[in-house]
């Protein structure tokens, strides 16, 4: 199995870490994970995407691109923050703008491959997820995962109950990794 993950944290031992760890406890098989530290720069709407494959950018996210279309699941692990996807999740993600621009303005039918998606978020209230679960579904989506195929996992109180302590999430992120 090839998963392809977007990790969002920035904290090494924060909650999307412990959520992620757990994840990886029970993942199998071959794996590219993007962080913060992984050289990505953000999408800079030059447009080139909307012309010719791939894009103008030249750094680690131009060797994922075939990877991604070749994966059986795509991962994006955030925290959350003012109910939104966190800055280093969306300037790694932004990047899949040319994976949009490929069926949208140059006409090219997306790969039809079968792929499952995750979504691993850290809250710190209940509800506060919503925004960043849309946005990361349509990321997701325009990678090649159905919506149907998405699961989400929330830790959904970790200003009171830290992810590694939430040991219903952290069973929801080990099935998750398992397909169930």
């Amino acid at each position: 199995m090839k998963t392809f993950i977007i990790n969002g944290a920035t904290n090494p031992r924060g909650d999307t870490a412990a959520l992620l760890g757990a994840f990886r406890s029970a993942l199998s098989g071959e794996v590219i994970e993007l962080d913060r530290k992984s050289g990505v720069s953000p999408c800079v709407d030059c447009r080139r995407c909307l012309r010719e494959r791939g894009c103008a950018i030249r750094d680690r996210m131009t060797e994922c691109y075939d990877y991604i279309a070749e994966c059986d699941l795509i991962v994006i692990a955030s925290p959350v923050w003012f109910e939104s996807l966190s800055g280093p999740t969306l300037d790694i993600a932004s990047r899949v703008q040319t994976l949009f621009a490929a069926s949208h303005f140059r006409g090219e039918t997306p790969s039809g491959r079968a792929r499952r998606g995750v979504v691993l978020l850290a809250c710190g209230r209940p509800g506060g997820e919503v925004a960043a679960r849309r946005s990361a579904e349509l990321m997701l989506r325009m990678m090649g995962v159905r919506s149907e195929d998405i699961t989400f996992v929330v830790s959904s109180s970790t200003d009171t109950l830290p992810a590694a302590s939430d040991a219903r999430a952290l069973d929801a992120a080990r099935r998750a990794a398992l397909g169930k």
